[in-house]
Formats: structure tokens, sequence, C-alpha cells
């Protein structure tokens, strides 16, 4: 395949490869020095946090790319055979990767990072700049590895039962028949704190304890520690739904189940539980599931100051996440 043929805009394809290799570097520079990548939005976390590969691995793989098509393309266009073969081939293997990229945020995070977005585009335009024939094969293949994805089943984390199972630390179960609920928490969060001293006098409620960092102890004395645990599945199930801010109650229904979002709207939840505790002493055939109200959507408080963001500590602003070393196992 000769390049001068397939190719109309050699120049504007390694300017193309050495701007975006300056963006994957900048992203490199930014998580060696601030720890964490650029992210123009959210859904740029939710990524992150489903991913086993660290972002910055992630932009040394792009780097690596970008900088082989803009050297494949120099040597290409100074006659190399060799390259002149690679590059279109190098190109392809670029928008097949992208179809697994995209058709992942897609199905399972539910959300698009932007920054990824951004370097999908340059592949794009880098694969239309290679000719109009060469362009159809890397959207034939682009659209091969997507429909193959689309065709599997992805159930989102969010939805499977063992995502936030594996993530409990401890247990209180009380001397009601209301379900156990789960409560995402941190032991630095002020926030957290209070929900749990709510609960300790709510003796009657059963409640799941997911801390997202390493709590060390049991967050309540009656509470009975799991012998094994994930924080990194809490981190991955708030990750799914795009939170980042505890605390955060599930409250599992019949069918489907709650989430409430800030200390104020957990409290109210946790005392209506109490009171359909009581309710139930007077009817006690009636479904104690049933009786929980099914998931409608996320229920959040208004106020912001209802909760500490997941990455700092309401109190000392130190890191809550700890590095994602602890195996997701389940007990």
């Amino acid at each position: 395949m000769n390049l001068q043929h397939t190719r109309p805009f050699p120049r504007l394809l390694s300017l193309l490869a050495l701007l975006a290799s300056a963006i994957t570097a900048g992203q490199i520079g930014m998580i060696l020095v601030q720890g964490d990548p650029l992210c123009l939005n959210q859904g740029c976390e939710v990524v992150e946090q489903l991913t086993r590969v660290p972002p910055l691995f992630f932009n040394l793989a792009g780097l690596f790319f970008f900088q082989s098509l803009y050297w494949g393309v120099r040597w290409a266009n100074r006659g190399s055979a060799i390259s002149q073969k690679l590059v279109p081939l190098l190109l392809l293997v670029g928008a097949c990767t992208e179809g697994v990229l995209i058709s992942f945020q897609h199905l399972v995070a539910q959300t698009f990072c932007s920054y990824c977005l951004l370097i999908f585009a340059c592949i794009l335009l880098a694969n239309l700049l290679s000719g109009a024939r060469h362009f159809f094969y890397a959207l034939v293949l682009f659209s091969g590895v997507s429909a193959a994805f689309f065709s599997l089943e992805h159930t989102p984390a969010a939805q499977k039962i063992g995502s936030y199972t594996s993530g409990v630390f401890a247990s209180r179960m009380g001397t009601t028949q209301v379900p156990a609920s789960y409560l995402f928490y941190s032991t630095s969060c002020s926030h957290c704190k209070e929900v749990n001293a709510f609960l300790a006098k709510e003796e009657g409620l059963s409640v799941h304890f997911n801390p997202i960092d390493n709590p060390g102890s049991a967050p309540l004395p009656q509470a009975t520690l799991r012998e094994s645990y994930s924080s990194r599945a809490n981190r991955q199930f708030l990750a799914s739904l795009g939170l980042d801010e505890i605390p955060v109650l599930l409250v599992p229904g019949d069918t489907d189940y709650r989430i409430v979002k800030g200390k104020t709207g957990i409290i109210r939840t946790l005392s209506e539980l109490s009171q359909q505790a009581e309710a139930m002493k007077d009817n006690p055939e009636e479904d104690a599931a049933a009786a929980i109200s099914p998931f409608t959507g996320l229920e959040e408080e208004e106020n912001s100051d209802e909760g500490c963001t997941v990455g700092s500590s309401c109190e000392e602003e130190s890191e809550l996440i700890p590095p994602s070393s602890d195996p997701l196992k389940k007990f």
C-alpha cells in the first residue's frame, strides 16, 4: 500500500499526530504533578473507577501510539516501504481500540469521558486524512467491534448484587423485619459519623456498612465484622451510579432499591424505616420488602453541605480513597 496514493494529506496527518502527542504528554504531566488526570466532566472519574489500568498507563500507551504514527508518517514520506505498510495498519488498530473503549463507556459506564472523546476524535480524523478508501475500512472495523461489544450482555455494576455485597465490612442485625440497608461511608467524614450516631439509637434497624476506605474497627459496637471485604467494590459501585459524595444509603425493596444521598435524606429515610418497622409489629404478615418504596431515581438533598466528596475528607482534606490494591473478594 503506497502512502502517497492512499494518504492525500500526509502533512496534516503528521501535524495531527504531533498535536495528539502533545495532548497525551500534557495529561501525563498532570498525573505526575497532581496525581490525577485533567477531567473535564464527571464522566472521566466514572470511567477511571471502572478500569483496571491506571490512567497513567493509558496515556503512556496513547503517547506511544501517536508518536509511532508521527514518525511512521515521516519515514513513509521519505520512501520507507515498511512504514508505508505499518502506518495504515496502526490507524486501523486505533479504530478497533476506540470501538471497544467507546462501546464500554456507552454500555457499562453509561457515561462518556470528555478527554476520551477528544482522543477518539483525533484517531477518527487521522483515519479520515488517510484517504476515503482507508476511512471506509476503519469505519467497517470500528462498526464491527462495536457490534460485537453491543451483542454481549453488560449488566452495569449498579445492578449487580455482588458489586456491593462484596464491600460489606460489618453488619448490625436489628430486631425488626425490615430488610437491612447498605450504608456507604468513610471514617473521616463528619456527616457519615452523624448517620452512624443516629443508627446507634435505632437498634431495631439492620444495616450493612460499606466503607470506601480502610476503617480498621466496626462503626458501631453491636456490628459484627466480616472476614473479608473490598473497599474497591464500594468505590466502583458509587462510580457506576455517577456518585462522588458520601454518605449514600441503599435500601433494598421487593424487586428494586432506593438510593438516598446526603445526611439529612438518609436520616429521614432511616426514620421512615423505623416507623414502618413499628407498624409491622401490628401487622406481622405484611411483606417487609414490599413495604419499601421502589427505586425511582436518586434521592438527594439540595444542600451541598450534606455530604463529603469521595476524593477528600470533610475534616482534614486528606485522601479518602486508598490505593486500589485490595482485590475484589466475595465472602
